[in-house]
């Protein structure tokens, strides 16, 4: 597991303190570890797991201390437009990345609102793909013809070519591998609702950006073979089991602008209670 691209790791206070925590959870044997769900990974173990707890709080500070450093020009809102790394024209013209030559943005323009802006969009076309909603998909620059040749596989990787450009850091990797991850979701299910569809992306970021500092050069720490397992089979179910809707609105369905919109104004929400806080109104 991890990312395809050698990264020394940010080195900031909370990763270190995280890192030192999955080295206590690392050197836990087999039999102190909570057992290892079978389900999916929504329904995971991990509930009074105190190693667990701390780690994914000490995650969620690390996460939110890249966010607070600012970013030059940044905006403000997101849209389906401002979120790809390549021009397109609206009405479903666009500079193809089928090749991977687009590069997602530097490190310095990164936070997790644009991560997850970025990521809701290429989730958004998932779910339009999946609908055969032309209009959705044009909305984010992509034809709905076009991606009715492909395969399911390239399908999805034609959407996150498109949507996320080649990862040019590995954050960058980390958010295509959790965009992935909720498309495979939804073409295994798709009637899965859209709050569930933010859940999901929310939570994979958030565990595929911990595995990216947690095993970088920077974190400095000799874990076993198995520590990724545990990782996988501890941090994984409880940071989806955190990041699920406990109330989920029946409402009608989201325009890709709107969906965009709704994902990145859950970010916060989501994080407090990934922190051990409640959600507004739960």
């Amino acid at each position: 597991m991890g990312t395809q691209l050698s990264y020394g790791g940010s080195g900031t206070a909370p990763w270190e303190e995280a890192a030192d925590e999955t080295a206590v959870l690392d050197a836990q044997p087999a039999s102190d570890s909570p057992a290892a769900t079978d389900g999916p990974p929504d329904g995971g173990s991990g509930e009074g797991d105190s190693t667990v707890d701390s780690l994914i709080t000490h995650i969620i500070e690390a996460i939110e201390g890249q966010d607070r450093r600012p970013i030059p020009g940044a905006p403000s809102t997101y849209t389906p437009a401002n979120v790809r790394p390549s021009k397109y024209v609206a009405g479903g013209s666009s500079v193809h990345s089928g090749t991977s030559k687009f590069v997602s943005t530097p490190r310095s323009g990164r936070s997790s609102r644009q991560s997850t802006a970025r990521g809701a969009a290429a989730v958004s076309a998932g779910a339009a793909l999946a609908r055969g909603d032309a209009n959705a998909l044009r909305e984010l620059g992509l034809d709905l013809a076009e991606l009715r040749t492909l395969s399911p596989r390239e399908q999805q990787q034609r959407i996150l070519d498109e949507i996320l450009g080649a990862p040019g850091h590995p954050d960058d990797e980390a958010l295509r591998r959790a965009t992935h991850a909720t498309l495979k979701a939804i073409a295994a299910d798709p009637d899965i609702a859209q709050d569930a569809q933010i859940d999901y992306l929310l939570a994979s970021y958030v565990y595929e950006q911990a595995l990216v500092e947690l095993t970088s050069q920077h974190a400095n720490r000799q874990l076993s073979r198995e520590a990724v397992t545990k990782l996988d089979n501890r941090l994984k179910p409880y940071i989806f089991k955190k990041a699920k809707h406990q109330l989920s609105s029946a409402g009608r369905y989201l325009s890709p602008a709107l969906f965009i919109e709704k994902a990145t104004s859950l970010v916060a929400t989501v994080f407090r209670v990934m922190r051990g806080g409640r959600r507004s109104g739960s």
